[in-house]
């Protein structure tokens, strides 16, 4: 705006009538139909840019190579892999016209996309970039859905290639197009455009996404002009000289004008004036614009005027700046001048309060404000005026624009009308001089010509239109200060507490070897985690897998022995999330808890509001484990209501893993080396057999006491056929060649830590059955005499283990009673013996 705005007052600012006639034809980017391919349209222009920009929905000119690629997926809750069928697609699209730099941004959703590698080839003039692109899996109701994520999780992955043409005159067509259509392609020299070798069209499963949108950030900074080589770009703008002036001279898409007509010693001065403020400017240009608006809009951006000067005939650029000196200024007067009017318009006629919008990163729309206070205590209130600034991408760029502007439009500035002699042949729009003209009262005034008419060769007059001179703005613009606003958006914490599972088998859906990840709500905001991890168990992390929600838990309050059905837990996060479920859901494993190494399948809750809750309907011990006793203070998970993976990608074999949870809100990650370190080995789990369930001990369930002759009861348990988890498992007949191992530890012996992480007498083995294919034991008096010196045990400890070709099942059923059993081995769910 600045002097530009003010000089719209007069009709007929001076450019060369070529300049008025449409050069772009009109657009209208393509629709996006999430259940279809790319759409194409052949009317849509080549766009033309400057600076850094963002190309969102560029044109398709080609797609097809359509390919479907199944995989399957494996999620929570689920004893099956799901098939997914993807659609693939290879989709060539125009950018804009070129050269361009080589290296650009592509972006999927407004995600920029980071790739894992990238090559530029300066004599093909072409850039590759290689990237990974994978999918995140997600569990519904027992279903795996198929949720496209543009990070590296690696699982129902695929390798995108793009190659990217900048828009030479030497680029050759595109090989892998060439090769997908079958036929020779043209090279589309001057132009800017993408090859992408695989986009995700869709995918076969219910709530899968549509097609993501495409933007590809470039930037274009031209110097056709040549000023100073690299003054042609302003930060990551072009320099509106050399914008100007590709727009007169370009033979291809702008007015084709020669060089000769244009003072290129002016356009070049302004251009080196444009860099030592810091003016630059960003542009895309994909609409029908006539050159007139096109020009004009960018003069009205750096507060320009063009115009062609009457002594030379050449199309001048001349910048309104504060680039005179006072003496030195040319004085009109009654010797020059035969007539004067002035205007000036009232104080109810000014602003005093501007608003300035520009751009911000992929098409966002920012603000800066200026305001004058002595002008808001006049008027007695704010009097806005809104102006977009769209080239614009500076704050520090768009604050100077708003002083100026603020300058031009709180005070009212006098306009004057003058009809001068030949002695002002030399004067040209937007130059300046000094007016005095005693019978208005006028000494000096400062005027700033808008337009200049030569008049006729019979009147011997020129006529100028000037406005008094304001648009002299010596200011420094400074990014805004931080304020007393504070950012909520801190960076997060930590998980509170962390865990790494190997999935069982029938959480992982089949024999994959998966490990599962558990992180519980910490202070402050968090959204969910990245996981960063290295299968070697060592120090090399790198992100396998996001994870969007965390996983409840609560503190167990008091001690849960053996059979115990009901819990109360304390100190717990997320509780909102655990809702009772009937029966026939119990069947299905929708609640499970984890305490220590058991598996607990649980129906009610009752969430007291406080951070406390009651679980009843306990099963205890379902899938491979068996029922153990738990301690105060264990930490009680809800798995099924929120658990990641800790990658999408099985593990072929056994490691040990080391991970750490990396929590994410809104706008930040915790830094890798805030977050804490938690490893876990895997042992084949998924492939073991489950342990017997349904232990007796002489006819009894955990009893407090034994009495002579031991007879050790089980059912079978088998993961690959047809179960329930509200009996625990329980099947008539195990695996095919299930065995079972029973020991018998007696007297003797030393003192262990118990699975339950209290200390205990684990006793000495007295007494080992293999091969067992029942479900039932005896152990003769005679026998265990005879083992244990002649005498029955005082203290007995029974282990049952289930043996399918050569593994054993991950936990056993493990049970000790008598005599000295251990101070805190609550064997009959009370403390002592």
């Amino acid at each position: 705006m600045g002097f530009f705005f003010t000089s719209l007052l007069y009709a007929g600012f001076t450019i060369l009538s070529r300049l008025l006639q449409p050069q772009l034809p009109q657009t209208e980017r393509a629709k996006r139909d999430p259940l279809a391919a790319p759409t194409a349209d052949p009317t849509r222009p080549i766009p033309v840019v400057w600076g850094s920009v963002y190309l969102n929905d560029p044109n398709v000119i080609w797609w097809g190579n359509i390919r479907v690629s199944r995989t399957s997926g494996q999620g929570l809750y689920i004893n099956g892999p799901v098939d997914v069928d993807l659609y693939v697609v290879g989709v060539t699209a125009v950018l804009c016209h070129g050269p361009v730099d080589p290296l650009p941004t592509y972006y999927w959703d407004d995600k920029p996309l980071t790739p894992d590698a990238i090559a530029y080839n300066s004599i093909l003039e072409i850039t590759t970039v290689h990237k990974n692109r994978s999918f995140e899996l997600i569990a519904r109701e027992h279903f795996v859905y198929s949720v496209m994520y543009n990070q590296p999780t690696g699982y129902l992955q695929f390798g995108d290639i793009y190659h990217f043409y900048r828009g030479t005159n030497i680029q050759e067509p595109d090989p892998a197009e060439v090769a997908a259509v079958g036929v020779p392609l043209p090279p589309y020299r001057g132009v800017a455009y993408a090859h992408l070798g695989n986009v995700l069209l869709g995918a076969s499963i219910q709530g899968a996404p549509p097609m993501q949108r495409l933007a590809v950030g470039v930037a274009r900074r031209p110097n056709q002009l040549g000023i100073t080589p690299g003054r042609e770009q302003i930060a990551n703008d072009a320099n509106p000289a050399c914008m100007l002036y590709e727009i007169l001279t370009d033979t291809r898409w702008g007015m084709a004008l020669p060089s000769t007509v244009i003072d290129v010693v002016s356009f070049r001065a302004a251009g080196e004036a444009l860099y030592a403020e810091g003016t630059g400017m960003s542009l895309v240009v994909n609409d029908q614009t006539p050159g007139r608006s096109l020009i004009d809009d960018i003069l009205r951006h750096i507060d320009a005027s063009l115009f062609t000067d009457p002594a030379t005939g050449l199309l001048t650029l001349k910048l309104a700046r504060n680039d005179y000196v006072f003496d030195d200024l040319p004085v009109f007067d009654k010797s020059n001048v035969l007539s004067v009017e002035l205007s000036r318009p009232s104080w109810t006629e000014t602003k005093n309060h501007v608003r300035v919008k520009y751009s911000g990163q992929l098409g966002s729309e920012r603000v800066a404000a200026e305001t004058n206070l002595a002008n808001v205590q006049m008027r007695g209130g704010i009097v806005s005026l809104d102006v977009s600034y769209p080239g614009f991408t500076s704050a520090t760029t768009a604050q100077r624009a708003a002083a100026r502007d603020l300058k031009t439009v709180s005070y009212p500035f006098a306009r004057v009308a003058l009809e001068v002699n030949r002695k002002a042949w030399s004067v040209r729009p937007g130059g300046v001089f000094r007016l005095t003209w005693e019978p208005l009262g006028i000494v000096d005034l400062v005027c700033r010509v808008a337009r200049v008419e030569p008049g006729l060769l019979t009147n011997g007059t020129i006529h100028i239109d000037a406005v008094e001179d304001a648009f002299a703005v010596n200011w420094t613009g400074l990014p805004v200060s931080g304020g007393e606003w504070v950012d909520p958006s801190q960076p997060p914490l930590p998980v509170a507490a962390q865990r790494l599972e190997e999935s069982p088998y029938a959480l992982a859906g089949g024999l994959h070897r998966q490990v599962l990840t558990l992180g519980s709500r910490g202070p402050g905001l968090m959204q969910g985690y990245a996981v960063w991890s290295d299968p070697a168990g060592g120090e090399e992390y790198a992100l396998t897998n996001p994870q969007a929600v965390l996983t409840p838990m609560g503190l167990l309050d008091g001690v849960m022995g053996y059979k115990s059905t009901t819990l109360k837990i304390v100190a717990g996060t997320d509780l909102e999330t655990l809702f009772s479920i009937t029966p026939a859901v119990l069947d299905s494993g929708r609640n499970l808890l984890l305490i220590d190494n058991e598996w607990i399948a649980w129906q009610d809750v009752v969430r007291h509001g406080d951070g406390t809750a009651t679980i009843t309907g306990c099963v205890r011990g379902v899938m491979d484990t068996a029922p153990r006793r738990h301690v105060e203070g264990a930490h009680v998970w809800f798995p099924t209501s929120g658990a990641g993976l800790a990658s999408q990608t099985d593990y072929g074999s056994d490691i040990t893993l080391a991970a750490k949870l990396r929590t994410i809100n809104m706008s930040k990650t915790l830094p890798l080396a805030s977050a804490g370190r938690v490893t876990t080995t895997t042992e084949n789990r998924a492939a073991r057999p489950y342990c017997p369930t349904a232990v007796l001990l002489n006819g009894q369930s955990y009893p407090k006491a034994l009495a002579g002759e031991l007879t050790v009861s089980w059912q079978h348990r088998n993961r690959l056929g047809a179960w329930s988890f509200a009996d625990a498992g329980i099947t008539g007949s195990p695996e095919a060649s299930t065995t079972y191992t029973v020991r018998i530890y007696g007297d003797g012996g030393g003192y262990g830590q118990d699975w339950g992480k209290v200390w205990g007498r684990l006793g000495s083995l007295k007494h080992t059955e293999t091969g067992l294919t029942g479900t039932s034991y005896l152990y003769p008096a005679a026998t265990e005499m005879a083992e244990n010196g002649g005498n029955m045990n005082t203290f007995r400890r029974i282990t049952v283990e289930a043996i399918v070709s050569g593994l054993g099942s991950r936990q056993l059923y493990d049970y000790a009673i008598g005599d000295n059993s251990g101070w805190g081995y609550d064997w009959g769910s009370d403390f002592g013996q």
